[in-house]
């Protein structure tokens, strides 16, 4: 959409799309119309960086996710993806039992980030589902 100091432009939200939109010289995010505004001396970069932008915003349409969704239904992509999810809802993290964290010091974990281990409780965890979690995917 086109307004009287340049462009203004609304996507479903995608990591990709904000990070190209960024890269846009002069480019800044609107909180209250919700809009990325872009000025007109940023159209060349703007038309340089829109086939992705486009591309990131079209695989983030509701209709798309639904799609997705609905193809990885009954997966074993899903039941993975499940799984990792109950682990994380009980805040478990499946560590070795000879390379124990640090307690209540950060540590970067590759999947999730900064971590704050509180207490390893020595439970056991098969090691073909430690091995599945820690894979990345």
């Amino acid at each position: 959409m086109v307004h009287d100091r340049g462009f203004r432009i609304r996507t479903p939200y995608s990591k990709a799309v904000v990070e190209e939109l960024r890269q846009i010289p002069f480019a800044r995010w609107n909180r209250e119309g919700k809009v990325w505004e872009v000025p007109y001396a940023a159209y060349d970069e703007l038309q340089h960086r829109w086939e992705t932008i486009e591309a990131a915003a079209k695989r983030n349409e509701p209709e798309e996710r639904r799609k997705r969704a609905e193809a990885r239904r009954g997966t074993e992509e899903e039941a993975k993806a499940k799984r990792r999810s109950v682990e994380r809802r009980k805040k478990r993290l499946s560590v070795p039992c000879d390379d124990l964290p640090p307690p209540d010091r950060p540590v970067a974990a590759a999947r999730y980030g900064i971590v704050v281990f509180i207490e390893v409780t020595g439970e056991r965890v098969d090691a073909g589902e430690v091995a599945e979690l820690s894979a990345r995917g």
